[in-house]
Protein backbone atom coordinates (compact mmCIF):
# COMPACT_ATOMS: atom_id res chain seq x y z
CA UNK A 1 0.00 0.00 0.00
CA UNK A 2 1.17 3.70 -1.19
CA UNK A 3 0.47 6.64 0.83
CA UNK A 4 2.42 9.15 2.15
CA UNK A 5 5.52 8.89 3.74
CA UNK A 6 8.68 7.64 1.77
CA UNK A 7 11.45 8.06 4.31
CA UNK A 8 10.31 11.15 5.42
CA UNK A 9 7.22 13.10 4.57
CA UNK A 10 7.22 12.56 0.40
CA UNK A 11 6.53 15.37 -1.74
CA UNK A 12 7.07 16.47 -5.40
CA UNK A 13 6.58 19.82 -6.62
CA UNK A 14 3.57 20.11 -8.30
CA UNK A 15 0.99 22.28 -10.58
CA UNK A 16 -2.57 22.98 -9.95
CA UNK A 17 -4.35 23.51 -12.60
CA UNK A 18 -7.64 25.37 -11.78
CA UNK A 19 -9.75 25.57 -16.06
CA UNK A 20 -15.25 27.23 9.17
CA UNK A 21 -23.31 26.47 26.58
CA UNK A 22 -19.81 25.98 28.05
CA UNK A 23 -18.29 22.90 26.92
CA UNK A 24 -14.87 23.33 26.90
CA UNK A 25 -11.81 21.72 24.84
CA UNK A 26 -8.41 22.00 24.73
CA UNK A 27 -8.09 19.51 21.63
CA UNK A 28 -5.01 18.92 19.74
CA UNK A 29 -4.95 17.89 16.31
CA UNK A 30 -2.70 15.10 17.68
CA UNK A 31 -5.44 14.44 20.30
CA UNK A 32 -8.44 13.75 18.57
CA UNK A 33 -9.91 10.67 18.11
CA UNK A 34 -11.47 8.66 15.21
CA UNK A 35 -14.71 6.55 14.94
CA UNK A 36 -14.02 3.43 12.90
CA UNK A 37 -11.43 1.76 10.58
CA UNK A 38 -8.77 3.51 9.39
CA UNK A 39 -8.60 4.14 5.33
CA UNK A 40 -6.88 2.80 3.25
CA UNK A 41 -4.59 4.37 0.51
CA UNK A 42 -3.53 4.58 -2.86
CA UNK A 43 -1.30 1.34 -4.14
CA UNK A 44 1.15 0.97 -6.70
CA UNK A 45 3.97 3.29 -8.39
CA UNK A 46 5.72 4.46 -4.71
CA UNK A 47 5.29 2.12 -1.66
CA UNK A 48 5.09 5.07 1.69
CA UNK A 49 3.12 4.87 4.48
CA UNK A 50 1.31 2.58 7.00
CA UNK A 51 -1.33 0.42 6.86
CA UNK A 52 -3.66 3.23 8.55
CA UNK A 53 -3.03 5.32 5.51
CA UNK A 54 -1.18 7.78 7.51
CA UNK A 55 2.79 8.48 7.89
CA UNK A 56 4.68 7.21 11.05
CA UNK A 57 4.67 8.60 14.29
CA UNK A 58 1.19 10.26 13.41
CA UNK A 59 -1.27 7.00 15.44
CA UNK A 60 -3.61 7.57 17.84
CA UNK A 61 -2.87 5.86 21.60
CA UNK A 62 -5.43 3.01 20.67
CA UNK A 63 -4.01 2.57 17.21
CA UNK A 64 -6.33 4.58 15.12
CA UNK A 65 -4.27 7.47 12.65
CA UNK A 66 -5.14 10.97 13.06
CA UNK A 67 -4.76 13.67 9.96
CA UNK A 68 -1.73 14.97 9.43
CA UNK A 69 -1.22 18.79 9.03
CA UNK A 70 -0.63 20.14 5.69
CA UNK A 71 2.82 20.61 4.53
CA UNK A 72 5.81 21.57 3.92
CA UNK A 73 4.85 25.49 3.56
CA UNK A 74 2.57 27.73 5.74
CA UNK A 75 -0.06 29.73 3.75
CA UNK A 76 0.58 33.40 3.25
CA UNK A 77 -1.29 36.10 5.23
CA UNK A 78 -3.46 38.71 3.28
CA UNK A 79 -1.07 41.14 3.24
CA UNK A 80 1.56 38.76 1.59
CA UNK A 81 -0.79 37.63 -0.87
CA UNK A 82 0.39 40.33 -4.00
CA UNK A 83 -0.69 43.63 -5.56
CA UNK A 84 -4.08 44.44 -6.57
CA UNK A 85 -4.84 47.19 -9.03
CA UNK A 86 -7.11 49.54 -7.44
CA UNK A 87 -10.62 49.27 -9.29
CA UNK A 88 -12.39 52.73 -9.75
CA UNK A 89 -15.50 53.04 -9.83
CA UNK A 90 -16.08 53.84 -13.84
CA UNK A 91 -15.79 50.23 -16.04
CA UNK A 92 -13.90 52.66 -18.43
CA UNK A 93 -10.73 53.15 -15.97
CA UNK A 94 -10.60 49.68 -14.99
CA UNK A 95 -6.83 48.34 -15.53
CA UNK A 96 -6.16 45.65 -18.01
CA UNK A 97 -5.34 42.78 -15.29
CA UNK A 98 -6.93 43.13 -11.78
CA UNK A 99 -3.20 42.59 -10.10
CA UNK A 100 0.09 44.16 -10.81
CA UNK A 101 2.43 41.36 -9.74
CA UNK A 102 1.35 38.52 -12.26
CA UNK A 103 3.64 37.36 -14.67
CA UNK A 104 2.15 37.76 -18.09
CA UNK A 105 2.86 35.61 -21.15
CA UNK A 106 4.03 36.52 -24.25
CA UNK A 107 0.43 36.49 -25.56
CA UNK A 108 -1.15 38.50 -22.67
CA UNK A 109 -3.69 35.92 -22.30
CA UNK A 110 -2.09 34.01 -18.84
CA UNK A 111 -1.18 35.52 -15.70
CA UNK A 112 1.34 33.51 -13.09
CA UNK A 113 2.24 34.86 -9.42
CA UNK A 114 4.77 33.31 -7.67
CA UNK A 115 4.88 33.14 -3.52
CA UNK A 116 7.59 35.79 -2.78
CA UNK A 117 8.83 33.14 0.41
CA UNK A 118 9.34 30.30 -2.12
CA UNK A 119 12.75 29.39 -3.25
CA UNK A 120 11.40 26.12 -5.42
CA UNK A 121 7.88 26.39 -6.61
CA UNK A 122 6.60 23.11 -6.05
CA UNK A 123 3.39 23.14 -8.51
CA UNK A 124 1.20 25.73 -9.66
CA UNK A 125 -2.28 26.00 -8.78
CA UNK A 126 -3.83 27.46 -12.39
CA UNK A 127 -8.03 27.61 -12.43
CA UNK A 128 -8.91 27.75 -15.85
CA UNK A 129 -11.55 30.43 -15.73
CA UNK A 130 -11.99 31.35 -19.38
CA UNK A 131 -12.28 34.77 -20.28
CA UNK A 132 -11.80 37.69 -18.03
CA UNK A 133 -12.23 34.97 -14.40
CA UNK A 134 -9.91 36.04 -11.97
CA UNK A 135 -7.21 37.69 -14.18
CA UNK A 136 -8.96 40.87 -15.64
CA UNK A 137 -11.90 43.01 -15.39
CA UNK A 138 -14.66 42.34 -17.04
CA UNK A 139 -15.70 46.06 -18.61
CA UNK A 140 -19.39 44.99 -18.55
CA UNK A 141 -19.07 44.05 -14.19
CA UNK A 142 -19.93 46.61 -11.99
CA UNK A 143 -16.74 47.37 -9.41
CA UNK A 144 -18.14 45.30 -6.32
CA UNK A 145 -18.04 42.46 -8.79
CA UNK A 146 -14.11 42.89 -9.80
CA UNK A 147 -13.29 43.38 -6.12
CA UNK A 148 -14.98 40.06 -5.84
CA UNK A 149 -13.24 38.61 -8.48
CA UNK A 150 -9.43 39.92 -6.68
CA UNK A 151 -10.76 38.35 -3.18
CA UNK A 152 -11.49 35.06 -4.63
CA UNK A 153 -8.00 35.17 -6.89
CA UNK A 154 -6.65 36.17 -3.21
CA UNK A 155 -8.05 33.08 -1.16
CA UNK A 156 -6.49 30.83 -4.59
CA UNK A 157 -3.26 32.45 -3.84
CA UNK A 158 -3.41 31.79 -0.07
CA UNK A 159 -3.89 28.16 -1.22
CA UNK A 160 -1.20 27.90 -3.23
CA UNK A 161 1.41 29.51 -1.08
CA UNK A 162 0.37 26.38 1.60
CA UNK A 163 1.71 24.05 -0.51
CA UNK A 164 4.24 26.13 -1.90
CA UNK A 165 2.63 26.43 -5.82
CA UNK A 166 2.71 29.09 -8.03
CA UNK A 167 -0.83 30.57 -9.10
CA UNK A 168 -1.80 30.56 -12.67
CA UNK A 169 -5.35 31.65 -14.20
CA UNK A 170 -7.05 32.32 -17.49
CA UNK A 171 -6.41 32.25 -20.53
CA UNK A 172 -8.49 35.29 -21.69
CA UNK A 173 -10.10 35.93 -24.54
CA UNK A 174 -9.64 32.89 -26.35
CA UNK A 175 -12.47 31.08 -25.13
CA UNK A 176 -13.21 29.62 -28.52
CA UNK A 177 -9.69 28.06 -28.29
CA UNK A 178 -9.78 24.20 -28.78
CA UNK A 179 -7.79 22.31 -26.63
CA UNK A 180 -5.51 20.90 -28.06
CA UNK A 181 -4.23 24.51 -28.51
CA UNK A 182 -4.65 25.00 -24.87
CA UNK A 183 -2.63 22.78 -24.06
CA UNK A 184 -0.08 24.40 -26.26
CA UNK A 185 -0.46 27.66 -24.92
CA UNK A 186 0.05 26.13 -21.57
CA UNK A 187 3.11 24.94 -22.45
CA UNK A 188 4.85 27.41 -23.99
CA UNK A 189 3.77 30.08 -21.27
CA UNK A 190 5.13 27.63 -18.77
CA UNK A 191 8.43 27.82 -20.35
CA UNK A 192 8.45 31.41 -21.05
CA UNK A 193 7.71 31.69 -17.27
CA UNK A 194 10.54 29.14 -15.95
CA UNK A 195 13.07 31.26 -18.20
CA UNK A 196 12.12 34.32 -16.93
CA UNK A 197 11.56 33.25 -13.45
CA UNK A 198 14.40 31.21 -13.05
CA UNK A 199 12.09 28.45 -12.05
CA UNK A 200 13.24 26.12 -14.26
CA UNK A 201 11.08 23.33 -11.88
CA UNK A 202 7.88 25.28 -13.70
CA UNK A 203 8.68 23.08 -16.72
CA UNK A 204 8.09 19.76 -15.35
CA UNK A 205 6.16 20.11 -12.75
CA UNK A 206 3.07 17.85 -12.68
CA UNK A 207 -1.08 18.91 -12.69
CA UNK A 208 -4.23 19.27 -10.43
CA UNK A 209 -6.55 21.05 -12.93
CA UNK A 210 -9.71 22.71 -12.67
CA UNK A 211 -12.01 24.51 -15.33
CA UNK A 212 -16.03 25.58 -15.11
CA UNK A 213 -18.75 25.53 -17.24
CA UNK A 214 -17.85 25.05 -21.19
CA UNK A 215 -13.91 25.09 -19.86
CA UNK A 216 -14.57 22.10 -17.46
CA UNK A 217 -14.14 19.45 -21.05
CA UNK A 218 -10.64 21.29 -20.85
CA UNK A 219 -10.09 19.42 -16.94
CA UNK A 220 -10.61 15.44 -18.20
CA UNK A 221 -8.50 16.62 -21.27
CA UNK A 222 -5.02 17.18 -19.30
CA UNK A 223 -5.81 14.83 -17.58
CA UNK A 224 -6.41 12.16 -20.64
CA UNK A 225 -3.14 13.89 -22.38
CA UNK A 226 -0.63 14.21 -19.42
CA UNK A 227 -1.95 11.25 -17.16
CA UNK A 228 1.28 11.22 -15.26
CA UNK A 229 2.17 14.71 -14.70
CA UNK A 230 -1.75 15.28 -13.12
CA UNK A 231 -2.76 15.02 -9.45
CA UNK A 232 -6.29 15.35 -10.19
CA UNK A 233 -8.65 16.87 -12.34
CA UNK A 234 -12.62 18.66 -11.26
CA UNK A 235 -14.79 20.15 -14.18
CA UNK A 236 -17.34 22.65 -12.38
CA UNK A 237 -20.79 22.67 -14.16
CA UNK A 238 -20.12 20.79 -17.08
CA UNK A 239 -18.84 17.70 -18.45
CA UNK A 240 -17.48 14.89 -16.27
CA UNK A 241 -14.68 12.18 -17.40
CA UNK A 242 -13.40 9.23 -17.70
CA UNK A 243 -9.66 8.75 -16.28
CA UNK A 244 -8.71 5.12 -14.56
CA UNK A 245 -5.22 7.23 -13.64
CA UNK A 246 -6.06 10.93 -12.05
CA UNK A 247 -8.88 11.24 -9.37
CA UNK A 248 -11.43 13.84 -10.54
CA UNK A 249 -14.43 14.85 -9.08
CA UNK A 250 -17.50 16.08 -11.08
CA UNK A 251 -19.22 18.93 -9.55
CA UNK A 252 -22.81 19.91 -10.84
CA UNK A 253 -25.83 21.96 -10.16
CA UNK A 254 -29.30 20.41 -9.19
CA UNK A 255 -31.28 23.59 -10.92
CA UNK A 256 -28.58 23.34 -13.58
CA UNK A 257 -29.57 19.66 -15.00
CA UNK A 258 -27.26 18.19 -12.26
CA UNK A 259 -28.87 15.06 -12.89
CA UNK A 260 -28.51 15.28 -16.53
CA UNK A 261 -24.93 16.11 -16.34
CA UNK A 262 -24.44 13.01 -13.90
CA UNK A 263 -26.29 10.64 -16.40
CA UNK A 264 -23.94 11.71 -19.46
CA UNK A 265 -20.75 12.59 -17.63
CA UNK A 266 -20.30 10.83 -14.50
CA UNK A 267 -22.32 6.99 -14.76
CA UNK A 268 -20.27 6.77 -18.05
CA UNK A 269 -16.82 7.16 -16.57
CA UNK A 270 -17.72 5.19 -13.31
CA UNK A 271 -18.79 2.38 -15.57
CA UNK A 272 -15.24 2.46 -17.14
CA UNK A 273 -13.75 2.15 -13.20
CA UNK A 274 -12.55 5.76 -13.66
CA UNK A 275 -11.17 7.58 -10.42
CA UNK A 276 -14.49 9.85 -10.68
CA UNK A 277 -16.41 11.52 -7.38
CA UNK A 278 -19.42 13.56 -8.00
CA UNK A 279 -21.28 16.30 -6.06
CA UNK A 280 -24.34 18.31 -6.12
CA UNK A 281 -24.71 21.49 -5.28
CA UNK A 282 -27.92 21.70 -4.29
CA UNK A 283 -31.07 24.64 -4.97
CA UNK A 284 -28.52 25.93 -7.19
CA UNK A 285 -27.89 26.66 -10.76
CA UNK A 286 -24.99 27.26 -13.03
CA UNK A 287 -22.35 28.24 -10.35
CA UNK A 288 -19.45 27.12 -8.17
CA UNK A 289 -20.49 26.99 -4.32
CA UNK A 290 -18.26 23.90 -3.55
CA UNK A 291 -14.72 24.90 -2.47
CA UNK A 292 -15.44 23.85 0.69
CA UNK A 293 -15.80 20.66 -0.83
CA UNK A 294 -13.34 20.84 -3.46
CA UNK A 295 -10.52 22.87 -1.25
CA UNK A 296 -9.89 19.88 1.20
CA UNK A 297 -10.69 17.14 -2.34
CA UNK A 298 -7.31 18.76 -3.43
CA UNK A 299 -5.35 19.05 0.07
CA UNK A 300 -5.83 15.65 0.48
CA UNK A 301 -4.25 14.48 -3.22
CA UNK A 302 -1.49 16.90 -2.58
CA UNK A 303 -0.40 15.06 0.46
CA UNK A 304 -1.26 11.51 -0.63
CA UNK A 305 0.07 11.52 -4.40
CA UNK A 306 3.60 13.53 -4.67
CA UNK A 307 6.78 12.47 -3.58
CA UNK A 308 9.54 14.27 -2.35
CA UNK A 309 12.35 15.09 -5.60
CA UNK A 310 14.22 16.90 -3.16
CA UNK A 311 15.40 13.58 -1.84
CA UNK A 312 16.12 12.04 -5.30
CA UNK A 313 17.54 15.63 -7.06
CA UNK A 314 15.28 15.10 -9.47
CA UNK A 315 12.96 18.46 -10.63
CA UNK A 316 16.19 20.57 -10.21
CA UNK A 317 15.72 21.19 -14.16
CA UNK A 318 13.78 21.56 -16.99
CA UNK A 319 15.69 17.86 -18.04
CA UNK A 320 15.81 16.00 -14.67
CA UNK A 321 11.94 15.49 -14.43
CA UNK A 322 9.68 14.97 -11.78
CA UNK A 323 9.54 11.89 -9.52
CA UNK A 324 6.22 9.65 -10.09
CA UNK A 325 3.08 10.82 -8.81
CA UNK A 326 2.01 8.29 -6.73
CA UNK A 327 -0.61 6.12 -7.75
CA UNK A 328 -4.01 5.20 -6.99
CA UNK A 329 -6.43 1.76 -7.83
CA UNK A 330 -10.41 1.91 -7.70
CA UNK A 331 -9.64 -0.54 -4.64
CA UNK A 332 -7.89 2.37 -2.88
CA UNK A 333 -10.39 4.56 -2.11
CA UNK A 334 -14.21 4.86 -0.63
CA UNK A 335 -17.16 4.29 -2.33
CA UNK A 336 -20.35 6.96 -1.71
CA UNK A 337 -23.71 6.52 -2.65
CA UNK A 338 -24.92 9.49 -5.36
CA UNK A 339 -28.35 7.40 -5.68
CA UNK A 340 -29.09 8.75 -2.07
CA UNK A 341 -26.48 10.80 -1.49
CA UNK A 342 -25.47 9.63 1.78
CA UNK A 343 -23.26 6.79 2.84
CA UNK A 344 -19.77 5.34 2.54
CA UNK A 345 -17.67 2.53 3.07
CA UNK A 346 -14.03 1.24 1.21
CA UNK A 347 -14.10 0.06 -1.60
CA UNK A 348 -14.78 -3.76 -0.96
CA UNK A 349 -16.86 -2.91 1.65
CA UNK A 350 -19.37 -0.99 -0.54
CA UNK A 351 -22.74 -3.21 -0.71
CA UNK A 352 -24.14 -0.85 -3.65
CA UNK A 353 -23.72 -0.82 -7.30
CA UNK A 354 -20.05 0.16 -7.24
CA UNK A 355 -20.28 1.38 -11.30
CA UNK A 356 -22.81 4.22 -9.90
CA UNK A 357 -20.85 4.90 -6.85
CA UNK A 358 -18.75 7.81 -5.86
CA UNK A 359 -14.92 7.26 -5.64
CA UNK A 360 -13.07 9.22 -3.29
CA UNK A 361 -9.55 8.88 -2.58
CA UNK A 362 -9.58 8.21 1.30
CA UNK A 363 -12.19 8.33 4.44
CA UNK A 364 -10.62 11.63 4.88
CA UNK A 365 -12.36 13.50 1.85
CA UNK A 366 -15.35 10.49 2.35
CA UNK A 367 -16.47 12.38 5.50
CA UNK A 368 -16.29 16.18 3.97
CA UNK A 369 -18.13 14.50 1.09
CA UNK A 370 -20.93 13.48 2.97
CA UNK A 371 -21.16 16.61 4.75
CA UNK A 372 -21.07 18.47 1.65
CA UNK A 373 -24.09 16.68 -0.19
CA UNK A 374 -26.56 16.45 2.95
CA UNK A 375 -29.38 18.31 1.19
CA UNK A 376 -31.18 19.26 4.68
CA UNK A 377 -28.52 20.55 6.82
CA UNK A 378 -30.30 20.14 10.49
CA UNK A 379 -27.06 22.43 12.18
CA UNK A 380 -24.92 25.04 10.14
CA UNK A 381 -21.19 25.98 11.79
CA UNK A 382 -21.78 29.99 12.35
CA UNK A 383 -17.83 30.36 13.72
CA UNK A 384 -15.10 30.25 12.88
CA UNK A 385 -16.32 32.08 9.82
CA UNK A 386 -15.88 29.84 6.84
CA UNK A 387 -14.32 32.15 4.96
CA UNK A 388 -14.60 29.45 0.76
CA UNK A 389 -18.08 29.68 1.20
CA UNK A 390 -19.50 31.79 -1.68
CA UNK A 391 -22.09 33.78 0.28
CA UNK A 392 -24.64 36.67 -0.90
CA UNK A 393 -22.02 38.63 -3.23
CA UNK A 394 -19.26 35.99 -4.21
CA UNK A 395 -17.88 36.07 -0.46
CA UNK A 396 -15.30 33.96 -0.44
CA UNK A 397 -11.98 35.52 0.94
CA UNK A 398 -8.14 34.75 2.39
CA UNK A 399 -8.31 33.13 5.63
CA UNK A 400 -7.22 35.43 8.17
CA UNK A 401 -7.25 33.20 11.58
CA UNK A 402 -4.15 32.22 13.53
CA UNK A 403 -2.99 28.20 14.18
CA UNK A 404 -2.91 27.23 17.96
CA UNK A 405 -4.98 30.00 19.12
CA UNK A 406 -8.00 28.30 20.93
CA UNK A 407 -10.93 28.52 18.41
CA UNK A 408 -14.55 28.42 19.97
CA UNK A 409 -16.99 26.87 17.67
CA UNK A 410 -20.67 27.68 17.40
CA UNK A 411 -23.70 25.60 15.39
CA UNK A 412 -27.23 26.45 15.44
CA UNK A 413 -29.43 23.47 15.24
CA UNK A 414 -32.57 23.75 13.02
CA UNK A 415 -33.42 20.25 13.90
CA UNK A 416 -34.64 19.53 17.27
CA UNK A 417 -34.41 15.53 16.66
CA UNK A 418 -30.85 15.33 16.39
CA UNK A 419 -29.09 13.67 19.38
CA UNK A 420 -25.50 14.15 20.77
CA UNK A 421 -23.55 16.12 18.42
CA UNK A 422 -20.35 15.60 17.46
CA UNK A 423 -17.73 17.94 15.61
CA UNK A 424 -15.33 16.63 13.44
CA UNK A 425 -12.16 17.54 11.20
CA UNK A 426 -11.72 15.81 8.37
CA UNK A 427 -12.04 12.33 9.80
CA UNK A 428 -10.91 13.37 12.52
CA UNK A 429 -13.65 13.71 15.77
CA UNK A 430 -12.68 17.20 17.94
CA UNK A 431 -15.38 16.44 20.57
CA UNK A 432 -19.11 16.91 21.52
CA UNK A 433 -20.69 20.03 20.95
CA UNK A 434 -22.92 21.43 24.30
CA UNK A 435 -26.34 22.47 23.77
CA UNK A 436 -27.59 25.76 25.20
CA UNK A 437 -31.12 25.94 27.22
CA UNK A 438 -32.58 26.45 24.14
CA UNK A 439 -31.56 23.86 22.46
CA UNK A 440 -31.02 25.96 18.89
CA UNK A 441 -27.19 26.86 19.51
CA UNK A 442 -24.17 24.05 20.72
CA UNK A 443 -20.76 25.12 21.18
CA UNK A 444 -17.17 23.57 21.72
CA UNK A 445 -14.47 26.22 23.47
CA UNK A 446 -10.73 26.25 23.37
CA UNK A 447 -9.69 23.83 20.26
CA UNK A 448 -6.34 24.09 19.11
CA UNK A 449 -5.14 22.91 15.78
CA UNK A 450 -2.38 23.40 13.67
CA UNK A 451 -1.90 25.55 10.74
CA UNK A 452 -2.77 23.81 7.54
CA UNK A 453 -6.30 22.54 6.24
CA UNK A 454 -9.42 21.86 7.98
CA UNK A 455 -12.46 20.84 7.23
CA UNK A 456 -14.92 20.91 9.48
CA UNK A 457 -18.32 19.18 10.35
CA UNK A 458 -21.18 18.00 12.39
CA UNK A 459 -22.40 14.67 12.53
CA UNK A 460 -24.88 12.93 14.70
CA UNK A 461 -25.69 9.27 14.95
CA UNK A 462 -23.06 8.53 12.70
CA UNK A 463 -23.79 10.32 9.77
CA UNK A 464 -23.31 14.19 8.93
CA UNK A 465 -25.75 17.05 9.58
CA UNK A 466 -23.91 20.15 8.66
CA UNK A 467 -22.35 21.19 5.32
CA UNK A 468 -18.43 21.79 5.59
CA UNK A 469 -16.76 24.55 6.50
CA UNK A 470 -13.16 24.62 4.98
CA UNK A 471 -10.00 27.12 6.42
CA UNK A 472 -6.83 27.49 6.00
CA UNK A 473 -4.90 28.20 9.55
CA UNK A 474 -1.73 30.41 9.33
CA UNK A 475 1.24 30.37 11.56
Amino acid sequence: MSYMLQKKRAWVRVIVLVCLGACTGDVQRNGGEQDDASAPGPSDATQVGTDSGRPPGMEASDGAPTLPPSEPGSALPLESLGERNPIPEDPAQYPKYLFADDLINETGELGLWIPPDVSRVRGILFYDDGVYGTLAPNPGDPPFRINAQQRRALAQRQLASLWDFAHLHGPLFRDGLDDAGKLALVERALEQYAKNSGHKELTAAPIIILGASRFSGFTSYLAEHWPERTIAYVPIVGSGGKSKVVPGLQVVGENDGGKEKLASGFYPGRGQGALLGAAMQWATGHVFQAEDLVWPFLDQLVRTRVVDARESGNNETSEGGPDPLVSYKQEDGFLADTDAWSGFAPFFEYAGDRARATWLPNRAVAYVWEAYVVKTPGAKIESPAQPYHWGGGFAQKASETRAEAPLDFVVSVSDATLAELELFDFDLRLGVLARDQSGKQATLKGVKLEKGMHSFSVRSAGRAVSRPAGIVLLP
